[in-house]
């Protein structure tokens, strides 16, 4: 079953949605008497001014679905909440039909989206293990959220999810009828341990492939009830929104993104590569560990850029303490941090599925913010460490 970048100051490349305002390092500010002098750190030649005075956001549709997708996310069940088996979840931004379907079935799928006017989405995965282990006697739900412009598109896109998904094997399939959701469209293949169904909750479809140790109907219906026992009452609470909504969604809602490190420039909002979440959101790109992270630091928001920067804002400066103390707690191999950066601390990752850009991490913290770095060369892991910890002092 289914399924800006290259600025100079020389030459401005205008690239996808944002515009160049100012250009290389520019370490401003005016010390108070209880903080350091940021101007005095060696950020080599990263900017430390909040991206939004380097860059301008211009609305783009594209740009504005990768918003709302990260909006939904909060909106979505997180493993856990499901089984507490499931503690590893992933997620990815739905900006186009074609996005998140198995490419050898999908044009029935795609086909309902288009015909509906699907308007953006999300899909996520929750599972009890490494996408790479073995799967036999796993759990795993497998579910999307698809929004379309009012309730009879979504009511249609099911049915004809449905149709497509039952025809790939309509002489093994036997549909399933769901007793608590009478108009969920669901059906399994007797002897295979998995499940599909679809329901239409006002505006949005749920799309939802799900998998138990066992293949038993009883199981699979139990696990498909529960999911959406959990996942309805919070879609309820989600407005839907229209095509004007999406383009004006504001960028940056929870002011992470202007406070984030932006080491190699910064393209436009995208869930996988620039995103700005709730603790809900983050935890559902994230594995158990994440979980403990979000506890221990009370975090409230999370934002990335590029793979290189991650910055965890706290409920108050204690809770970014405990998190950073947590962090310095892991680490195995420590290497020089940046200097006179206060309480900062870098490590050597040895862990051997972590690319070269991932070998040097270092960690600083400012009031209520935690931000890490990293990169192959320690001497521009603290640069990079030495701008955040800057970019956080000029902010406001």
């Amino acid at each position: 079953m289914r399924i800006m970048r290259a600025f100079s100051c020389l030459s401005v490349i205008v690239a996808v949605a944002l515009t160049l305002s100012s250009c290389g390092s520019s370490v401003g500010g005016t010390p108070t008497p209880a903080e350091i002098d940021v101007r005095k750190l060696d950020v080599g030649s990263y900017s430390t001014d909040p991206i939004d005075l380097q860059f301008r956001y211009i609305p783009q549709l594209y740009f504005g679905k990768e918003i709302a997708a990260m909006r939904l996310l909060d909106k979505i069940a997180i493993g856990t909440e499901i089984d507490p088996s499931l503690t590893r979840n992933s997620s990815g931004a739905i900006a186009e039909a074609n996005q998140g379907l198995n490419k050898d079935i999908s044009q029935g799928f795609v086909t309902a989206l288009e015909q509906n006017g699907m308007l953006y989405g999300v899909r996520t995965d929750k599972r009890q293990r490494k996408e790479t282990d073995p799967t036999d006697g796993d759990e795993l739900v497998d579910m999307s959220v698809y929004q379309f412009p009012d309730k009879e598109s979504a009511a249609a896109a099911a049915k004809a999810f449905e149709e497509a998904d039952f025809a790939i094997a309509r002489d093994q399939n036997q549909p399933v009828w769901l007793e608590k959701y009478p108009n969920a469209l669901s059906h399994w293949r007797p002897g295979i341990r998995t499940i599909g169904s679809r329901l239409a909750e006002g505006n949005y479809l749920l799309d939802i492939f799900a998998r138990t140790p066992q293949p038993e109907l009883p199981q699979l219906t139990s696990l498909l009830e529960h999911i959406y026992d959990v996942q309805i009452p919070m879609l309820r609470e989600l407005p839907p929104l229209s095509k004007r909504d999406i383009l004006h969604l504001p960028y940056d809602p929870n002011g992470m993104h202007r406070k984030t490190l932006a080491a190699k420039g910064f393209y436009g909002p995208s869930l996988l590569t620039a995103g700005s979440f709730t603790t809900r959101g983050f935890l559902n790109v994230s594995n158990a560990d994440g979980k403990i992270l979000a506890d221990k630091g009370k975090i409230e928001a999370v934002s990335t850029t590029e793979g290189y920067t991650t910055l965890f804002r706290s409920a108050d400066a204690a809770g970014a303490q405990a998190l950073a103390e947590e962090l310095h707690r892991r680490v195995k191999i420590s290497v020089e941090p940046p200097q006179g950066v206060p309480d900062a601390f870098c490590e050597e990752n040895t862990e051997v599925q972590v690319f070269t850009d991932k070998r040097y991490r270092c960690v600083v913290r400012y009031g209520r913010y935690v931000g890490r770095v990293s990169s192959s060369q320690i001497k521009d892991a603290q640069q990079r460490a030495a701008a955040q910890y800057a970019v956080l002092a000029n902010s406001w």
